[in-house]
């Protein structure tokens, strides 16, 4: 369905966006499709066809190509098509806590570039996802969800390049594999939750940067312990911890700590603060600061008593955002029940600069955070920032406004709120004019000469209207490349529907179009005829100046180009046979047993169409007449068409019965 979508759209759209968009088509072709299959997409997505050039929201790219695709906690719902699979440029997807359901597409292990695979958190089912392949990928997380039941994955003994590996209340059974634990690169491994089981046995080549295994709430029932590693084993919640087992360490959980990290802090003593401001931890005044809340995913460290740790990321925070050394503070730092490093981070501003920062500082350093632009020291890995809001204050330089600047601002206040009302005024006329010219342009208006009522809409059987910009848009304006013939009525162009029906669009030219009742007394009859050796009627546009008809596409073209080898099939004996039989039952179905029956008068091989089995078609209703015509009171059996076109006939006849 992915594929069939990303096709339709390139079909529909790609030739006209891609030549002035600066994103890689073929990356193009996909957003746009996730734009379509997904519901909840951010604002940005609606305003341009150009996600790189646009900046959408979520999207990262460099040199016109696509490497990032960041929608974690973007309340996304749908189904992940598998048009993500042909990013070949990306290098992390994070979609985790979303509402995506559906399985995995198979095709995912096509991005051989990616680094940063985030799924958790969703409602993703089937089965597990294979990333044999993916050759470069770090840090993988497919905790909570709905996947089918099954073994640790192949993939678990195969991608070398791994440093985290979470997979959380999910449903991995079986044996954890010995070779997992010896990647060289690994640092954590977290499986709670899941129902593995038999004997943990962590091998003899276990990765000297691996520094937390966490397999809580399993159904372990033995360890082969290996003295060589010494960090954090958490096995709370197996069977292994009722029956015995020798480092009881490993059947506790690490106590979480709130004790604060910033050094400055310490030396300001026990000075307190009006509750809306801090104490700044270089100066030990009160001040205003910016607030919010480091989540890092995918620590490498589980030890929270190393204060070292902390004032690296404390120093790294005041050097990168440009700030004065020790006007960061971090505070209450624990694992939470997503087990994440949360941290409580407050800002101040420098000394000399006031109690409050400005707002470009502000819009400078919320970048530097929530864009990720800012990177902290490597054992704190991936993380997310969320901002409090900021109380910047009421009046800046302490000044009063004078009753001057007052009536001054009153009176401008008053002429906007005039204009604003003309502008308002002005976009209703607009909007009013707008709705009058779209209706008096729908199909239905009117249908007689000069406007008159005749007699309401067509009364249609198996057809339908089509809007002059559907069908300009299914056959990318009308190309020249769609364009599969032309006679006395106009062009005829090859077209897509929403649908995914291929339709043959008759489009009159100026000199030809007919009088509104005219062309729905055609499109009625036209709509009447159903038959197997009839061209059948798809529909017709009747608006913006246009008169077209839709009809079902023929792939094997006209009878003619088949007698004169153009389309390459042979025609035989007993095809023709078929094909003069196909005819005539066409025919016979006018002239007996359509109501009222129906003269065609211009039978020639070009109105001969064959379908894709070589089923002949009668097409070209255009000249038809009715037996009985009740208007005029007489029976015209006429043959009607050019003097060129009657000649052929009768040539191709002679061709047809003796060729």
């Amino acid at each position: 369905m992915g594929i069939q979508l990303l096709l339709f759209l390139v079909c529909c759209t790609g030739g006209i966006h891609v030549a002035s968009t600066s994103t890689d088509s073929r990356d193009a072709a996909v957003l746009r499709a996730l734009k379509e299959q997904w519901k909840n997409t951010p604002p940005s997505w609606e305003r341009s066809d150009d996600p790189c050039g646009a900046q959408w929201e979520g999207v990262t790219c460099t040199n016109s190509r696509v490497t990032a695709l960041l929608f974690d906690g973007n309340q996304l719902s749908g189904k992940i098509p598998s048009t993500v699979g042909l990013v070949q440029t990306l290098e992390v997807l994070r979609l985790d806590r979303n509402s995506l359901i559906g399985p995995v597409p198979s095709n995912l292990n096509n991005l051989t570039s990616i680094n940063e695979l985030n799924l958790a958190h969703n409602q993703l089912t089937g089965s597990v996802p294979d990333l044999t392949g993916m050759d470069s990928l770090n840090y993988v997380d497919l905790s909570n969800n709905s996947f089918a039941q099954s073994e640790a994955p192949s993939w678990f003994s195969t991608i070398q390049s791994l440093t985290t590996l979470v997979m959380e209340y999910g449903i991995l059974q079986g044996k954890v594999p010995q070779k997992l634990f010896s990647f060289p690169q690994l640092q954590q491994i977290k499986l709670r939750n899941n129902a593995l089981n038999n004997t943990l046995d962590m091998g003899d080549s276990i990765s000297q940067q691996l520094q937390l295994v966490d397999l809580q709430n399993n159904h372990i029932s033995s360890v082969t312990l290996n003295s060589a590693y010494r960090n954090t084993l958490i096995l709370t919640g197996n069977p292994v911890c009722t029956t015995g087992i020798s480092n009881t360490n490993y059947c506790q959980l690490q106590k979480q700590t709130t004790n604060p990290y910033s050094t400055s802090l310490a030396n300001c003593g026990t000075k307190s603060c009006p509750p809306d401001q801090g104490l700044s931890p270089q100066s030990c005044e009160c001040a205003y600061p910016y607030e919010g809340t480091l989540y890092f995913r995918a620590p490498s460290f589980r030890d929270l008593s190393n204060i070292s740790t902390f004032h690296a990321l404390e120093m790294s925070l005041w050097i990168k955002l440009g700030l004065t050394p020790g006007s960061v503070s971090l505070q209450n730092s624990f694992f939470n029940v997503d087990d994440y490093l949360q941290i409580q981070l407050e800002l101040f501003p420098s000394i000399g600069n006031g109690k409050y920062f400005n707002r470009s500082e502000i819009q400078r350093i919320g970048f530097y955070l929530s864009n990720q632009t800012y990177k902290p020291p490597p054992e704190f890995g991936p993380y997310y920032f969320i901002a409090s809001p900021y109380a910047f204050p009421v009046e800046l330089g302490g000044t009063s406004l004078s009753i001057g600047v007052i009536v001054g601002i009153g009176t401008g206040c008053g002429v906007l709120i005039l204009i604003l009302m003309g502008v308002g005024i002005y976009i209703f006329q607009q909007k009013w004019r707008a709705e009058k010219a779209i209706e008096l342009s729908k199909p239905f208006a009117s249908w007689g000469p000069s406007g008159e009522d005749s007699g309401g809409p067509p009364q249609l059987k198996g057809a339908r209207w089509f809007s002059y910009d559907e069908l300009k848009k299914c056959t990318s304006n009308f190309s020249e490349s769609n364009e599969i013939g032309f006679g006395g009525y106009g062009k005829v162009y090859r077209g897509m529907l929403s649908s995914g029906l291929v339709v043959a669009i008759k489009r009159a030219q100026q000199g030809s179009m007919q009088g509104g009742l005219e062309f729905k007394t055609e499109i009625e009859l036209l709509s009447r005829v159903h038959h197997k050796n009839l061209v059948g009627l798809v529909g017709f546009c009747f608006e913006q100046g246009e008169q077209m008809l839709v009809y079902e596409f023929m792939p094997n073209g006209t009878l003619r180009d088949n007698l004169s080898g153009k389309s390459g099939i042979p025609l035989d004996w007993k095809r023709r046979l078929c094909i003069a039989l196909g005819s005539a039952r066409g025919l016979a179905y006018l002239h007996d047993l359509a109501n009222p029956p129906i003269i065609h008068r211009d039978v020639k091989s070009t109105n001969i169409l064959l379908d894709e089995n070589l089923t002949a078609k009668v097409a070209d209703f255009g000249l038809s007449k009715l037996v009985s015509d009740s208007g005029k009171g007489h029976i015209s059996t006429q043959v009607k068409g050019t003097l060129v076109s009657i000649t052929s006939y009768y040539i191709e006849t002679f061709w047809f019965r003796n060729g």
